[in-house]
């Protein structure tokens, strides 16, 4: 069949092409019939309209991506503070001998308080120290991994310190539970913020 696009399709263009739901007028004895852009490569060919394809819509913006709230930015950069602190702190507790070894002392009560004092740093370096660097990276990437990281850290905080703040009020208090109370605090905060600001993380329930 001559003639050309000129011919039959006087007025189409590229963008006719990309309207996902129209038809094309089918040149042929049935002009009321229209043609689903589904089938319309086989008919340009056939029209001498090889140079013409469809190509499918893509409303896809590579370049577009959820905006972080500052809020979550600054959970995400306190959770790396902290897993920085803790590091550091349990670091110099134990290569520098603060607390002495439980079995080098005689007394049960000293025995005890120092098995308390490695039992904090043992749980903070297998837990506390892996889910801050999650919640430290997942929060500022908005992945609902982090989120969940950030909010059991966060369970974290407020149980240890309940414990630690509980013990210093009858004895003493500690370095480590004067360090840390500022954590706590922004725990007691997050959990309550993270769970409004869930949405941001693709968690929608």
């Amino acid at each position: 069949m001559g003639g050309g696009c000129s011919t039959w399709f006087p007025s189409l263009h590229h963008s006719d092409l990309h309207q996902p739901r129209m038809g094309i007028l089918r040149p042929d004895h049935s002009m009321h019939r229209t043609l689903p852009l589904r089938g319309i490569a086989g008919d340009f060919d056939r029209l001498g309209c090889a140079e013409l394809s469809y190509t499918p819509m893509n409303n896809s913006n590579p370049d577009s991506s959820p905006k972080r709230p500052r809020g979550i930015t600054f959970l995400a950069i306190v959770n790396l503070v902290a897993f920085v602190v803790t590091v550091m702190f349990w670091a110099f507790v134990y290569f520098g001998q603060l607390v002495p070894k439980p079995g080098s002392l005689e007394s049960l009560t000293e025995r005890a308080n120092a098995a308390v004092t490695y039992g904090f740093m043992l749980g903070d370096v297998l837990y506390s120290v892996p889910l801050l660097v999650l919640a430290g990276i997942g929060l500022w990437r908005l992945r609902s991994w982090g989120w969940l990281a950030a909010q059991m850290a966060n369970t974290l905080w407020i149980y240890s310190m309940t414990v630690i703040l509980l013990r210093d009020f009858y004895s003493a208090w500690s370095p480590g539970g004067v360090l840390f109370i500022p954590f706590a605090l922004v725990a007691v905060g997050s959990i309550p913020y993270l769970w409004i600001q869930r949405r941001a993380f693709g968690i929608v329930r």
